[in-house]
């Protein structure tokens, strides 16, 4: 199992619309996959402008075996929509990969 978490920092404000766009443009296309797991939202009470989009893979090797040119273009895609929808582009504050560690 491979975890990704994506870190964004948005206005809470926009933080439902933001996810509602990411739900019908990324969760789609990387549901397509066998390998996709879930995908979960998380805020951070300490800091609530920070929100975290965490996906689960069944491993690292099939997750990076998706197309980098089709995330590019879904990438385009969603940021012109959130250019018209918010004004801006939230972009990718910090991103990390984690794996399970058998002890």
């Amino acid at each position: 199992m491979t975890v990704e978490q994506l870190i964004f920092d948005i206005p809470p404000q926009f933080q439902s619309s933001f996810v509602e766009l990411d739900e019908q443009i990324w969760t789609p296309y990387l549901s397509s996959f066998a390998f996709f797991v879930s995908k979960e939202v998380w805020t951070c009470p300490a800091n609530p402008s920070y929100l975290s989009i965490i996906v689960h893979w069944n491993s690292h090797a099939e997750w990076k075996s998706i197309p980098v040119d089709k995330l590019m273009e879904l990438s385009r895609e969603f940021d012109k929509l959130s250019q018209q929808k918010f004004g801006e582009v939230f972009a990718i504050k910090e991103s990390r990969t984690y794996e399970v560690e058998k002890l």
